[in-house]
């Protein structure tokens, strides 16, 4: 999807990122992998909130295409 992408992915998207850096209960994505949803958010321009930024090392006011870019790097270092 490019540009807006709908809310319940955006909150999933958060939870997971809640789960990864926090170890909070893993998130239920449902049958969908988490590389499913990141390909979903991919070239979303809705600016993630900021308390997700300071943890994904990216400037405030971020894109969630960056923020799952970034985060997609993160994952496929972590392998």
């Amino acid at each position: 999807m490019r540009g807006h992408v709908p809310g319940h992915l955006r909150v999933e998207f958060e939870e997971y990122l809640d789960y990864w850096y926090c170890k909070c209960e893993e998130p239920d994505l449902g049958d969908m992998s988490i590389n499913h949803l990141l390909g979903k958010l991919w070239n979303c321009t809705d600016i993630l909130p900021s308390r997700y930024c300071g943890a994904l090392d990216i400037p405030q006011g971020s894109s969630y295409a960056k923020a799952v870019r970034k985060f997609k790097e993160q994952l496929e270092a972590a392998e």
